[in-house]
């Protein structure tokens, strides 16, 4: 049984679980329950029954924390905007149109790609610090049930660890539980089968490409320039391609011979295909946001960097 279906058929009797049940809505990614989404990839902070120095440290690590990323978004928010023939809808092009993309179109994907991913990773990391210290402090937690917001970089060689690992899993739960009801429970797909795992796969990122598409509308993107929708759904498709070469180097014996050498020869060549991934499809969903000229200075309720910069000159 998934957090989902607990939530729409509590199995728990009385008001306790009930509690429980509605409880799990507000901790998107189930830690400390059985369906917790950071187990296996995210350690906790250090636990707030260590020594009240080591409390008083960690608590201190997530203030300065959330400072610096602060500044560092206050800086980005005073950056120029980059120009708008770079993100005209044609230099978003997925298929046809792709050869003919100049060397700074290119160089741009690459470029606001990683910065859209950064800068969006910051944002939630200033949140999710903020809250895991105000939490602490007020006693309504302790340190080791507030996991990181992200894992790390260095797993990043695979789109499939990248969403399912270095990514925020925020949204994982709310994503594949209807996934593993519709596939279970409507289509009764057995589990186990390549079929029931990419179904589910699928229709986790398909569900995810509705909730973005319909964010996107939502800030002002028209429904038909909305990319959110069509980028969710590569990825789902990414993943299976990129399965399918793993099978194919593992029935391979001369490919498939462990060493540490290969391994990283390989997780090189992961965190190229990962960019060049990423850089090819994420303008399809990002590019329209931009070209709505939304001033990302709204989105801080104070700034620092102009009046450091005015004091300066």
């Amino acid at each position: 049984m998934s957090a989902f279906e607990l939530i729409i058929a509590v199995s728990y009797a009385g008001s306790y679980g009930v509690l429980q049940s509605v409880s799990l809505l507000w901790n998107l990614r189930r830690i400390g329950t059985r369906w917790d989404v950071t187990k296996d990839s995210q350690k906790p902070f250090p636990s707030k029954q260590l020594p009240r120095a080591s409390f008083l440290s960690s608590l201190q690590t997530q203030i300065i924390f959330a400072c610096v990323a602060y500044l560092l978004l206050d800086l980005a928010a005073s950056a120029p905007q980059p120009p708008a023939m770079l993100l005209q809808p044609s230099k978003q092009a997925l298929w046809k149109g792709v050869s003919e993309l100049s060397l700074p179109d290119a160089a741009f994907r690459f470029i606001g790609s990683v910065g859209f991913y950064v800068s969006t990773a910051i944002l939630l990391s200033v949140v999710h610090s903020t809250v895991v210290a105000m939490g602490a402090v007020l006693n309504w937690w302790d340190f080791d049930s507030c996991v990181p917001l992200f894992g790390s970089v260095s797993e990043a060689y695979t789109v499939r660890k990248f969403w399912g690992s270095v990514w925020h899993q925020c949204l994982r739960r709310l994503l594949t539980g209807p996934a593993d009801l519709i596939s279970d429970s409507i289509l009764r797909i057995p589990r186990g089968t390549l079929l029931s795992r990419y179904s589910r796969l699928l229709l986790a990122f398909t569900i995810s490409g509705a909730l973005h598409h319909a964010g996107d509308i939502a800030v002002g993107v028209r429904p038909q320039d909305a990319g959110g929708g069509r980028f969710f759904i590569l990825q789902g498709l990414v993943i299976m391609l990129e399965d399918f070469v793993q099978h194919i180097v593992a029935t391979n014996s001369s490919l498939a011979r462990n060493s540490p050498a290969r391994d990283q020869i390989f997780k090189r060549i992961g965190f190229v295909w990962v960019l060049c991934v990423m850089a090819w499809s994420t303008p399809t969903w990002f590019y329209p946001m931009q070209r709505l000229g939304i001033d990302p200075a709204a989105l801080l309720p104070f700034r620092v960097i102009p009046r450091v910069g005015a004091l300066i000159g």
